[in-house]
């Protein structure tokens, strides 16, 4: 009598997420031109046809890992403590974005590879633009916060638009100052 076993259970999306991982690793050294699914493959430890399985093309992967690196960042800096002052919060928001250790070095080289590509690949373009939005918008969030606390008179409905105004420029310049470039398809 044979005995059946029962098939085996698996994550795909924990799959899908190790292989943009591989994706971040692979672009970080090979930059992106020199990406493959072959090399990506090799670098999770799987065959090409399992890779396949997740992804039918490089771009589909590619635009998987840079909306995974999104969400990477997003829940790093949903981690951080909410308690202490407004500009607290900002500092450590932007420490977050900034390359001060060897992940966050390998974050901001993949990411600019990708904005850079972004800029004359229609399939990436609306997704840097997404993802710029996603890590854009909460550091407008905690810099118009960080104004409002800082300064009276931003009670009034003028003041509060004043506050969001000067945040949107100090943001732009921060990201501006970590990306090195405004993002793709941003009117100024």
């Amino acid at each position: 009598m044979l005995k059946q076993s029962m098939p085996k259970r698996v994550d795909h999306q924990q799959r899908r997420r190790e292989l943009a991982d591989a994706v971040w690793r692979v672009v970080a050294r090979e930059g992106l031109d020199g990406t493959s699914l072959q090399l990506v493959a090799d670098q999770a430890g799987w065959s090409i046809g399992s890779l396949r399985h997740y992804f039918a093309s490089k771009a589909e992967l590619l635009v998987f890992a840079l909306r995974h690196a999104g969400q990477r960042i997003e829940e790093r800096i949903g981690r951080l403590p909410a308690s202490g002052t407004a500009l607290g919060q900002l500092r450590a928001v932007v420490a977050e974005l900034l390359p001060l250790d060897t992940a966050r070095r390998e974050e901001a080289l993949v990411w600019l590879a990708f904005i850079a590509r972004a800029t004359t690949d229609p399939t990436l373009a609306p997704m840097a633009e997404d993802v710029w939005r996603q890590l854009h918008d909460p550091l407008v969030a905690r810099i118009t916060e960080a104004i409002r606390s800082a300064g009276p008179g931003r009670t009034s409905e003028a003041g509060r638009r004043e506050a969001r105004h000067q945040a949107r420029r100090r943001a732009a310049q921060t990201s501006e100052s970590v990306d090195g470039c405004e993002p793709p398809n941003r009117d100024p």
